[in-house]
């Protein structure tokens, strides 16, 4: 499977950060199975992650063709991270989609 597919999976890749959530009391006992707080944490740190690597494996021709900068939206996730994120994966990543699914129309 390709990786760039992988990744442009929200499911797969936050079920991959829930099974290790799951795990990280077995590996760390000292953290106890209550933090709360590092879940939580761990999970926007995926969450971004996801983001802004989903954005960066993004050809350019999608960029171009709905007239944003793939460059802009990495440094903005990185550096506005919880916002940034959020409004790409609402406003601009399903206009990406809408590209990709044309593109492999043709």
């Amino acid at each position: 499977m390709d990786p760039r597919r992988v990744l442009r999976n929200p499911v797969i890749v936050l079920s991959a950060l829930a099974a290790l959530l799951l795990i990280l009391p077995f590996l760390f006992p000292r953290l106890g199975v209550g933090s709360l707080g590092f879940v939580l944490v761990a999970t926007i740190m995926g969450f971004v992650l996801w983001g802004t690597f989903e954005a960066a494996l993004r050809a350019d021709s999608q960029w171009s063709a709905i007239d944003q900068n793939k460059l802009v939206w990495v440094l903005v996730q990185m550096f506005i991270p919880l916002i940034g994120t959020l409004v790409y994966a609402s406003a601009v990543r399903p206009r990406l989609m809408d590209v990709a699914t044309v593109e492999s129309m043709v």
